[in-house]
């Protein structure tokens, strides 16, 4: 388990401060953490980052929903309970449109990611939703999503699978080096060094070794009928009549 005590050592030692003591302007040592790790989880699509499946609410009279803390984009979304009704995923002037106009089934979704201000400043990403539900529901949908870098506090230690502990530390050492201009190159040199790395490549490969077998395709004359939830819709195909 990767800690922030450890990660910071080493970024102390890199920039030569002592505990407590901040870079510049309050910038601290968990700063220098936190952005090298949103660097390393925006430098390449991370099968670790998928999360499991969770469920969204609706809130009646609101026209989007609060995406996970850690949310970073959207693999899948479904109505949780329906067979006949979907959620469809479109754009935001779509969404837009539809609000000035009824638009077709209102017990299907469109859904858009959009942001809006955060309560905490800044701006946050949120589902944008029509129709606006007209009552609460919880559960109603369900996402599948890939997740950003989760926030290091003084306490706490990095949410990263063992196999990636050494690059996230190097990605520290490398993002504080940038920051102290060592030997003259800055941060954008180093990071963009250590992505085209080996040592970053064997890390990709190790992710990418997750799950090798991916089944058979769906929809196809080679299934099985019964091989999968979607059965009906992909058995083998008759002769014409």
């Amino acid at each position: 388990m990767l800690t922030h005590k450890a990660l910071a050592g080493m970024v102390r030692d890199v920039l030569g401060v002592s505990k407590g003591q901040s870079l510049a302007d309050g910038y601290s040592v968990t700063d220098v953490i936190n952005h090298a790790g949103r660097w390393l989880t925006a430098s390449h699509q991370w099968a670790w980052l998928s999360k499991a499946v969770t469920t969204l609410n609706y809130v009646s009279g609101l026209e989007y929903i609060s995406l996970p803390a850690d949310f970073r984009s959207i693999g899948a979304v479904t109505i949780t309970n329906g067979l006949v009704h979907q959620a469809h995923m479109t754009t935001m002037d779509v969404i837009v449109r539809y609000r000035t106009q009824t638009v077709g089934d209102l017990n299907d979704r469109w859904l858009a990611v959009s942001y809006r201000p955060g309560t905490e400043g800044g701006v946050v990403p949120v589902l944008e939703v029509y129709p606006t539900p007209s009552a609460a529901q919880t559960a109603a949908l369900t996402l599948y999503y890939s997740a950003d870098w989760t926030e290091l506090t003084e306490d706490g230690y990095a949410t990263v699978p063992a196999f990636m502990e050494p690059l996230v530390i190097e990605a520290a050492r490398q993002y504080a080096l940038g920051l102290a201009a060592e030997g003259g190159v800055d941060t954008y040199a180093r990071m963009d060094a250590l992505k085209q790395s080996q040592f970053f490549m064997s890390f990709r490969r190790r992710d990418g070794q997750v799950q090798n077998q991916l089944g058979p395709l769906l929809h196809t004359a080679g299934n099985q009928t019964g091989s999968s939830p979607e059965a009906p819709f992909s058995g083998p195909i008759p002769n014409p009549s």
